[in-house]
């Protein structure tokens, strides 16, 4: 297999003496990133934030700050279960089941697995906004 050159030999004479060098061909220019997606993913996910929280904060009354912990929860990993949420907030099961319920209704969370034992609650608009653009063409 013959590859081709990917520059030339050069003789130059700098000081009397003859001297070959090879001279490598200039390299391509780098492509530029394409970060439009993941900034414009990035302010998408900021606003979903702050509208869930206003949400979030407009409607929970007393319970606000229970359910906010577990918004933060899914926030930090947006396919959770009850356990993991518990332990992520260091509220009881109770309160953190309450406050899922909560998001489950103001359909901020949805439970995934249909069970009422290990359930799974995902954060879907958060992973849709995620999952955006990687889809197979």
């Amino acid at each position: 297999m013959r590859r081709e050159r990917a520059g030339a030999y050069r003789v130059t004479d700098p000081g009397g003496e003859a001297v070959r060098a090879f001279v490598p061909d200039a390299l391509p220019p780098i492509p530029p990133l394409a970060l439009d997606g993941a900034a414009a993913a990035s302010r998408r996910l900021a606003e979903l934030f702050a509208s869930d929280r206003a949400a979030i904060e407009q409607r929970a009354g007393r319970r606000a700050s229970s359910v906010l912990r577990v918004h933060e929860a899914l926030k930090e990993r947006p396919i959770l279960s009850l356990s993991g949420a518990s332990a992520r907030t260091s509220l009881s099961f109770p309160t953190i089941s309450s406050a899922m319920q909560m998001l489950v209704e103001r359909g901020i969370a949805r439970e995934t697995t249909g069970r009422t034992r290990s359930r799974l609650f995902v954060y879907g608009k958060y992973l849709s906004i995620l999952n955006e653009g990687t889809e197979a063409p």
